[in-house]
This record gives structure tokens, C-alpha cells and sequence, in this order.
């Protein structure tokens, strides 16, 4: 098997593999083939090899968002998807996961979408001004 380096993580793998076991016999010839040379024989009931632990970059993840309730103007009866990412502190897959689920209310005008603040606001388990 071969990982590829990933060139924007450093070069190393960018996949962690745990709990396979080679058998020492082709082990031992894969190493021989990645150096160029002869495979040699392999020892008689030798041990399995096993990956103890692999060292694998984490994908980059943005820090955890602040909700900020001033993100909706006071008044206000429909909110953009944006508004209601930064009064929620959600991002925009966890606001579309509500919508789709229903706890959200959408409203489509003119091909834009808007959310209810009512909705946004029994989310949140709060009361209106």
C-alpha cells in the first residue's frame, strides 16, 4: 500500500489506517521493493505487524462561532440565512439541517430565502422584546 504525501498538510499522509496486520513475509518484500532490491526470504512463524499509532494532521476546523442575537435587527419579522447563522453562532449546513427538519420556518420571495424570526426565536427558547 502507499500513502501519498498531501503537499498542503506538510507531505504527510493525509489518512490514518489502524488495525490491519501485515504478515511479516510480504512486509518484509514490500520493503525490499520500495528500497530497489532483492526480496528476501522471510523468517518462519514470524509476529504480525500491527500500527501502534499514527500521527495525522487534523482538517482545519474554524473556531466555534458566538451566537449574537444583535445580528437581527429589533422588529424584524424575516431574517436572512446569514443573520440567523450569526444570531444562532450556527453555520450555514446546521441552519439548512433546521430548515429541512422544520424548526426553522422559510419563506421563499422572489427566489431569496427568509426565516421567520418567530421561528428563530422559539429555537432559541427565547421571548420577543
Amino acid at each position: 500500500m502507499r500513502l501519498t504525501g498531501a503537499d498542503l498538510i506538510g507531505g504527510k499522509p493525509a489518512v490514518s489506517i489502524t488495525g490491519i496486520g501485515f504478515n511479516d513475509k510480504d512486509l518484509q518484500r514490500l520493503i525490499e521493493h520500495q528500497q530497489g532490491g532483492a526480496p528476501k526470504p522471510a523468517a518462519k512463524k514470524a509476529p504480525v505487524a500491527t500500527v501502534e499509532h499514527v500521527d495525522v494532521p487534523q482538517p482545519f476546523t474554524t473556531p466555534k462561532r458566538r451566537p449574537d442575537p444583535s445580528a437581527i435587527p429589533d422588529g424584524a419579522f424575516l431574517a436572512t440565512v446569514k443573520q440567523v447563522e450569526a444570531a444562532l453562532g450556527f453555520g450555514r449546513t446546521k441552519v439548512n439541517e433546521l430548515m429541512n427538519q422544520g424548526r426553522l420556518e422559510r419563506v421563499a420571495i422572489d427566489g431569496g430565502v427568509r426565516i421567520t424570526v418567530a421561528s428563530v426565536m422559539a429555537l432559541a427558547g427565547a421571548t420577543e422584546k
